[in-house]
């Protein structure tokens, strides 16, 4: 019986650039990053996402509020897509990097090892999944979403906390635990990396769906 497997996406980077010296401030704004998309090499490439990684000493505006990651479009011809993500290590660990730390709400919860053993890294790898699955599927805000359109809950948001079956408040589901490092991961990478994965909505079976 031959093994089914999901179709390759075509996935490329065509730039990317460092501010290592912080150049526009601790503090990010949706100004900061139209500023950015402007002065990037390549601000109006077609069928592309604009993707802005931020270090954990820095401030995003309005994240950690009822998301851990922000996307959109800019107000240009083109209507270039963007998507923000925070390293929450620093400024909401305990709403951003669960299960890699103690549930805020539930005292009995247990953390996880994260895969890489970097819980800023794999939080952020975590919120870039679910921003991308919200940017495909509600790219301009007028795709799918539930509830009020000021207040939005995207797939990935829908599933919040769920990493795989038989997930409940504090306990992320089944998952597989690495024999070396201890990590928890429910995706395989490129090169052996691996990855947690939030669950996303299926709207065709109105479930959430996880990798495990």
């Amino acid at each position: 019986k031959k093994q089914k497997f999901s179709p390759r996406i075509g996935v490329r980077v065509v730039g990317q650039g460092f501010d290592q010296q912080y150049q526009q401030g601790k503090v990010i704004t949706q100004d900061y990053v139209n500023k950015l998309h402007k002065e990037s090499s390549m601000p109006n490439v077609k069928n592309t996402i604009f993707v802005l990684i931020t270090a954990k000493d820095v401030t995003l505006h309005g994240s950690c509020l009822d998301r851990c990651a922000l996307h959109g479009n800019f107000d240009s011809p083109g209507k270039e897509l963007f998507i923000v993500v925070n390293n929450p290590e620093k400024e909401c660990p305990e709403k951003c990097t669960w299960p890699f730390v103690k549930h805020y709400t539930v005292k009995s919860s247990v953390a996880l090892r994260p895969p890489s053993g970097n819980i800023g890294a794999d939080s952020l790898v975590m919120h870039l999944a679910g921003a991308l699955a919200a940017t495909v599927t509600n790219p301009y805000r007028d795709g799918w979403y539930q509830g009020p359109f000021f207040k939005q809950i995207e797939a990935a948001v829908f599933c919040s906390e769920m990493f795989g079956t038989g997930a409940r408040p504090g306990y992320p589901g089944k998952t597989q635990i690495d024999n070396f490092t201890g990590g928890a991961f429910n995706a395989h990478g490129v090169r052996g990396k691996k990855f947690l994965l939030p669950a996303l909505w299926n709207p065709v079976k109105k479930q959430c769906w996880t990798l495990m």
